[in-house]
């Protein structure tokens, strides 16, 4: 009873700090996002090197999702061959193979998406 007591303490600490760090996270870009007080031909180079970073990300973004699905496609055919010249036994290597995957794929994909808020 006391094993689960401290994991669900040690669970509420990590949601409190992740919530902290979101909470600094939106103070930041609230703070970044108010509209600076420039003269116009700042505006407008400031509005091409942002159209710019918009198309490189986007670039990047199809390079970290081909990228993704290849480390993906390995990491579950080398577990696929593996089990099947009987280096392994047992099914769990397996699954590990595909929570490795998701969980590139996820953190990916979570990067992706920070880069265009």
């Amino acid at each position: 009873m006391f094993s689960s007591t401290r994991r669900l303490t040690e669970l509420f600490v990590i949601f409190a700090i992740c919530a902290l760090g979101f909470t600094c996270a939106g103070a930041i870009r609230s703070h970044f996002r108010q509209a600076p007080r420039a003269e116009p031909e700042l505006v407008i180079a400031a509005g091409v090197v942002h159209d710019a970073a918009l198309r490189f990300l986007r670039r990047q973004g199809v390079v970290v999702a081909l990228v993704a699905s290849v480390v993906g496609a390995s990491v579950l055919l080398c577990y696929g061959l593996a089990y099947q010249l009987g280096w392994l036994s047992a099914a769990a290597p397996r699954a590990h193979g595909v929570v490795t995957t998701l969980g590139f794929a996820a953190g990916s994909s979570a990067a992706l998406g920070v880069a265009l808020l």
